[in-house]
């Protein structure tokens, strides 16, 4: 084994880098278990490149439990949830999906083998899925209004029918009473 000590300031003499007789290399690591065991952090300055047949990186906490993982397989990125065993996160060229719940700016999506669910921070706000095409920013929407619990179908800006517990209504007629 080959060890590479340095000595500090106040002249204390400490193991910086190990190399075993395996070949494996430990930098603050005296007994490495890796080809390359870092104890502490690690800055690239450029790409890392991991390559093999199971390429990935696995995230372990204090508990020395694997948390998650991000493998690459046959074009198809994932996140796994190695604690549920559920892949939170799959990417790929031609779609995205995820199990859980995705939350940004108030507004979070939950996902699961039964449907979406759209929740907003406030009990009072309107949730809505918007359709655009990508040279418009508001093609059309449907949207929920808490205020007067119905739904709202869209295009453009203008309200074109609205769907309340008691009545449809188109944009250009009366009320239609729904018989409940």
């Amino acid at each position: 084994e080959l060890a590479f000590l340095t000595e500090n300031d106040a002249g204390t003499i400490a193991e910086r880098l190990r190399i075993t007789k395996d070949g494996y290399v430990g930098i603050g690591s005296a007994i490495p278990t890796e080809k390359l065991d870092v104890a502490g952090n690690v800055s690239l300055g450029e790409t890392l490149t991991i390559t093999g047949a199971n390429p990935n990186i696995t995230f372990v906490d204090s508990d020395n439990n694997p948390d998650y993982k991000i493998y690459a397989s046959n074009a198809v990125l994932t996140v796994l949830d190695s604690t549920n065993s559920v892949n939170a996160l799959t990417l790929s060229k031609d779609a995205a999906t995820f199990t859980g719940t995705v939350a940004a700016a108030g507004v979070s999506i939950t996902g699961n083998a039964s449907g979406i669910e759209f929740k907003t921070a406030s009990a009072n706000s309107s949730n809505y899925i918007k359709f655009n095409d990508h040279s418009s920013s508001d093609d059309g929407r449907i949207q929920y209004e808490h205020s007067t619990d119905e739904f709202l179908f869209l295009t453009g800006t203008s309200w074109r029918a609205r769907l309340h517990a008691d009545y449809f209504k188109p944009e250009t007629t009366n009320e239609v009473d729904l018989g409940v």
